[in-house]
């Protein structure tokens, strides 16, 4: 009877656990696409053109990271390292581990501009939908506005090609078509494309490469939230294939290829 069982038990584990994995992935796709919902909004409280806008600013000030609005992947749950919030500093995430944040952007345009304010999240959005709104509203940002960023609903000229969020280790990023993709796949990236580089979703090696050839095919794949507000799985490889800026032109092959 024991035997049995144990037979069983070997059958169903894979079962329950591929059921456990889908019902995941779909809640990822849902807080995408919540998420995504929450932007739009945004902009329609600005006049429904502008993505430049106070409103735009507004929205990652309010809602960037707060798991209670669904930025938090069941895949890749927050995590605080003891002793870790008093440091002060940014934690990027991984393929299984959320981004944490303790000095997050201050409401109203307080000063000093980043305050205690605990932010997690394991979704990063395309920083060229949101960086010109925060140059408009705090010059001193950044050193200079960001070059092709879209600041025009229309200047979207693809939208169901132009992602506003996908699974990622930062808060937000700005992809170019010349990046090149990890060789470690843990989420160790915090710039371009890497950072949503990640086998967090689909078929990958157990455990998670460390050292991938860029040669060959990129494992895995990721969620990925667009512009029209549709949501789909998309495998590593296509990543470069997306209009990410507005004067993206789509590399083929990718590079390292």
């Amino acid at each position: 009877m024991i035997v049995v069982l144990a037979v069983l038990a070997a059958m169903l584990l894979p079962a329950f656990s591929a059921a456990r994995n889908k019902a995941r992935d779909l809640q990822c796709r849902n807080n995408a696409r919540q998420i995504n919902l929450s932007y739009h909004v945004r902009i329609t409280d600005g006049g429904g053109n502008r993505l430049d806008g106070p409103e735009v600013v507004e929205w990652q000030v309010r809602e960037f990271g707060c798991k209670e609005l669904g930025w938090v992947c069941p895949l890749a749950p927050a995590r605080v390292e003891p002793g870790w919030i008093n440091n002060g500093n940014f934690l990027a995430g991984g393929v299984f581990a959320a981004w944490e944040d303790p000095g997050w952007l201050q409401d109203g345009g307080n000063q000093p501009l980043f305050g205690p304010n605990l932010r997690s999240g394991s979704y990063c959005v395309n920083g060229y939908l949101t960086e010109a709104a925060l140059y408009n509203r705090w010059p001193g940002y950044m050193n200079a506005p960001v070059p092709h960023a879209f600041r025009l609903q229309s200047q979207v000229a693809h939208a169901d090609a132009t992602p506003v969020l996908g699974d990622g280790v930062v808060p937000r990023s700005l992809p170019c078509e010349t990046d090149l993709p990890p060789t470690d796949l843990n989420g160790h990236y915090t710039s371009g494309l890497g950072v949503l580089v990640i086998p967090r979703h689909g078929s990958h090696p157990t455990p998670v490469p460390d050292s991938w050839p860029r040669t060959k095919g990129l494992p895995g794949a990721v969620n990925l939230s667009f512009f029209d507000a549709h949501v789909e799985g998309v495998r590593l490889e296509q990543l470069w294939g997306f209009a990410w800026h507005d004067q993206y032109v789509a590399p083929s092959p990718r590079p390292g290829r």
